[in-house]
Order: C-alpha cells, then sequence, then structure tokens
C-alpha cells in the first residue's frame, strides 16, 4: 500500500506562524480537502497559516466487498463500528508525529500546530489528542467515529487544555450525532478536556457545511493562541 505524498500549501503571509494538518475520509484524498486552506486563509488572522493535506494509501475494504479505495483504516462493518482495524489505524497513527515534526522543523512551535480531519481523519485527530506528548495547538473533528474506548491505553494528558472543535450533523447516516454527543462527554468527564466543544448541525449529513465553517475558523481565532499565558498585571 503506497501512500501519495501529501500536498503543502504555504502561508499567504511569510513567514509561517502556523500549521494545520488535515486529514481526509473513506474514498478521498488530500486534494479534496485543499479548499479548507483556501477558505481559511481567507481572513487575515489565518493568512500566515500554512497546510499539509495528507492522502490515505489504498487497501481493500472489507465492507464493500473488498473493493479497494483510499482510507487510514479498513472498514469491517457498516453496521457496527464496535470492531475496529487497530493494526491499520496504529499503523496510520505513525504519519502524525512524522508530519508534526516537519512541521517543528520548519520553526512552528507544537503549540501552533493544529490537527483537523473528517470521518477517518477525524479518528486520527482525536486519536493524536489522546496519545501525543507535546501540547498543540487544537483539533478539528468533523464527522467522527461514535467511541474512542479502543484507545484507553494510549492517554497522555498532555493536550487535555488544547481547544477541541467537534462537529456533527443530526442525519449522519455514517455515525449517529447521539455518539458524537457520547464522545464529548467522553472527552471532557472521563479525559478531562477543558477547552472542548461540540456543535451539532439540525439535517446534516456526514458533510460539512457553510455554518460549519464559519464556526470552525471563529473557533480557531478565538483559540490560535491559547497557549499563551494571561500577561501579568503590572505592578
Amino acid at each position: 500500500m503506497s501512500a501519495t505524498a501529501p500536498i503543502r500549501i504555504a502561508a499567504r503571509a511569510q513567514p509561517a506562524k502556523y500549521a494545520f494538518i488535515i486529514f481526509h475520509g473513506l474514498g478521498d484524498s488530500g486534494a479534496g480537502w485543499t479548499f479548507l486552506a483556501e477558505y481559511l486563509q481567507r481572513d487575515p488572522a489565518l493568512a500566515s497559516a500554512q497546510f499539509v493535506f495528507p492522502t490515505a494509501p489504498v487497501r481493500p475494504i472489507t465492507a464493500n466487498n473488498f473493493a479497494p479505495a483510499t482510507a487510514w483504516l479498513d472498514v469491517r462493518s457498516w453496521l457496527s463500528h464496535e470492531s475496529v482495524d487497530l493494526e491499520g489505524f496504529n499503523e496510520s497513527m505513525k504519519l502524525v508525529p512524522k508530519l508534526i515534526e516537519e512541521q517543528v522543523a520548519q520553526g512552528i512551535p507544537y503549540e501552533r500546530i493544529w490537527i483537523g480531519g473528517f470521518s477517518q481523519g477525524a479518528a486520527l485527530t482525536m486519536g493524536t489528542a489522546l496519545s501525543f506528548p507535546h501540547r498543540l495547538g487544537g483539533f478539528l473533528s468533523f464527522s467522527g467515529p461514535p467511541s474512542y474506548r479502543w484507545l484507553e491505553h494510549t492517554v497522555s494528558d498532555a493536550n487535555t487544555g488544547a481547544p477541541v472543535f467537534q462537529s456533527h450533523g443530526t442525519m449522519d447516516e455514517v455515525f449517529p450525532s447521539s455518539g458524537a454527543e457520547a464522545v464529548h462527554r467522553s472527552f471532557t468527564s472521563q479525559y478531562g478536556f477543558k477547552n472542548h466543544r461540540l456543535k451539532i448541525y439540525d439535517g446534516l449529513g456526514h458533510s460539512i457545511s457553510p455554518q460549519l465553517l464559519d464556526d470552525a475558523l471563529a473557533f480557531i481565532k478565538a483559540n490560535l493562541d491559547a497557549e499563551k499565558p494571561a500577561p501579568r498585571p503590572a505592578l
């Protein structure tokens, strides 16, 4: 399973100050998400953000009668999400720190690197939030899986203070929105995430929308420098 090289989009305003690494969903590609860079970079606050859009390798999908598709992990059943392809997931997760360290080598600090993803890409995103040993800038989870119980053995508390924007549609035909609510509860109550926002969109399917993008942008802007401590009052 060979992978396509990630698409990299430079910041419009140099030098770059922020980086976003975005993971697509099943059957998609990095190219399918480059619109997000164009949308976010329009805002002056994110003109200095650079973007990385990886593409998953092609693999046979069990639930699709083994038809090949780009995927970060196999889908064993459309009806049950309890049986997770941990081997495929763990293999894909190895890519995340490599891409993060690539940004650090370019001068972007960990605290200004955001990870995001849609569906399977959201699984990588939230897996990173639970396991990465350094505090990152934030996380964007769009239409992700209904549970991350299979990741409990990898939990790190390095990112419990990082901002998390989680979105889901009430008409999602792949993962029910009730699962998104359960994920939010587990991240805030069980794992201790302090700045985890869940937005449920009425009538939205397994997709994104203009309103969702606007909300994500507002959340990012409000939390771009959340890692900075509040200034001390003058004596």
